[in-house]
């Protein structure tokens, strides 16, 4: 059986959510929409700040910094060497650099799963955006996207997930 080399997210369907959680610091949140799970932290205490930031990570309307996308490529090309040249099973990799006046985190965790019906690498990527995510507010807000490649990994489809999760990350900071 021929396998394609594609991403996909798990064959189940995930059930849209949002929850917000008070603590003296701030508010914590978790939402689930599509293929993109997203939760942080915000020092503000007022819902319409989380809802806000939270509206602005699902819409991901601005892209992040170059300096964003170029750590990426460096990430899926070690990602590459280490299952091409070095034979790996499994692949963890994160690097942080400069997102404006924010810091980003981006990570891809990858393991090779193989039975009789199935070998493919399953994993998820993340981004991590901490900065400026309101008027008075700083804030942690993770992304995270569940990626599945039959076969063998594709470095493009991995990329885009990395700079997909980048971009909604991206998007939970104010605009500097």
């Amino acid at each position: 059986m021929a396998h394609t080399n594609t991403v996909g997210v798990s064959e189940e369907k995930t059930e849209s959510f949002f929850e917000v959680h008070v603590t003296k610091e701030g508010m914590q949140y978790m939402v689930v929409r599509d293929d993109i799970e997203a939760s942080g932290f915000t020092s503000s205490k007022t819902r319409s700040v989380v809802e806000r930031i939270v509206e602005r990570i699902i819409n991901a309307a601005r892209e992040p910094p170059p300096n964003v996308s170029m750590a990426a490529d460096k990430l899926v090309g070690y990602v590459e060497t280490m299952v091409s040249q070095f034979g790996a099973d499994y692949v963890s990799v994160g690097a942080t650099i400069k997102a404006g006046e924010a810091k980003m985190t981006l990570h891809v965790y990858l393991t090779y799963y193989s039975d009789d019906k199935v070998s493919e690498w399953r994993g998820h990527v993340e981004a991590v955006a901490e900065g400026r995510d309101g008027k008075k507010s700083e804030g942690r807000h993770l992304v995270k996207k569940r990626v599945v490649f039959a076969g063998k990994i594709n470095g493009l489809s991995l990329y885009r997930a990395l700079m997909d999760v980048a971009r909604h990350a991206y998007g939970a900071l104010v605009e500097e």
